[in-house]
């Protein structure tokens, strides 16, 4: 325990638009209230664009990060900064590390909160923080054997039966993004993980790669909208996210063999 120290923990409910660099270690729940976010590693790579609400979250943070964010009513999130020798910050800043004997496990940047779950860390959360900002020593310890256990939830995430799994989470913004307004990259940064490693738990998860999914989800509603509706061409390019009939008529000549128009045609007859 001499290890980990709790050094501040708050509860955040207020508007707010502001940027900051991160001095120490964080933990945190986001539960709701996000407008944006976006989130520096500390050698300048972007691994974080939330345009609007992702849902709740656990998430950590570390040293030399660089956030800017704006939440509105209601907003409601927790933020506990601690130290902790046994924690690592690796790889120029990329990773966060928790190294025990001659072991290092890697610990996740954001993780998301399943609905069933919630009302769960929120408790924890709120709870921690008051036994924490009470000032007396055994709840301060209480406090500290808390973080400790959501140090253990974090690490053990990708096993959790209880929370969405990083590779379910990945699926999940693939599906929700239905203006194909986002690339497989940028959906690997809004879940805290590589694109290598979650290209890879979503092959051997769903048996195909996360861009042959993406564009096979944009391939059905692209033909959908071809032989079902009316809607002009330019307009169906525009819906499946691409910048022009130029590239609609690729994709229809190459899975097809015809135009978009020939296969509109085609259906009608």
């Amino acid at each position: 325990m001499n290890e980990l120290k709790i050094k501040l923990s708050n509860s955040y409910h207020t508007p707010h638009k502001y940027s900051q660099r991160i001095l120490t270690f964080w933990i945190g729940l986001y539960v709701k209230g996000m407008k944006f976010s976006r989130l520096w590693l500390p050698n300048g790579k972007l691994i974080e664009n939330y345009r609007e609400d992702p849902g709740p979250y656990l998430f950590l943070r570390w040293a030399g990060m660089k956030t800017t964010f704006e939440y509105c009513a209601p907003r409601k999130n927790w933020v506990t900064m601690f130290s902790c020798e046994g924690l690592e910050v690796t790889n120029g800043g990329s990773n966060l590390v928790l190294n025990w004997n001659d072991h290092q496990f890697e610990l996740p940047v954001n993780l998301p909160v399943s609905d069933s779950m919630l009302p769960v860390y929120r408790n924890r959360f709120q709870e921690m923080t008051q036994k924490y900002n009470s000032g007396l020593p055994k709840n301060i310890f209480c406090a500290e054997l808390m973080l400790l256990n959501l140090l253990e939830t974090m690490l053990n995430s990708s096993s959790s039966p209880n929370m969405a799994s990083p590779v379910e989470k990945f699926k999940k913004l693939i599906d929700d993004d239905k203006k194909f307004e986002y690339n497989i990259s940028e959906f690997s940064e809004m879940c805290g993980f590589s694109k290598d490693y979650l290209r890879l738990l979503f092959q051997q998860t769903y048996h195909i790669s996360p861009k042959e999914y993406q564009n096979n989800k944009r391939m059905t509603m692209i033909v959908e909208l071809i032989t079902k509706t009316d809607i002009s061409l330019k307009e169906i390019a525009f819906l499946a996210g691409l910048k022009n009939i130029t590239h609609l008529n690729y994709l229809i000549k190459k899975k097809y063999d015809l135009t978009p128009g020939q296969l509109r045609t085609l259906q009608i007859s």
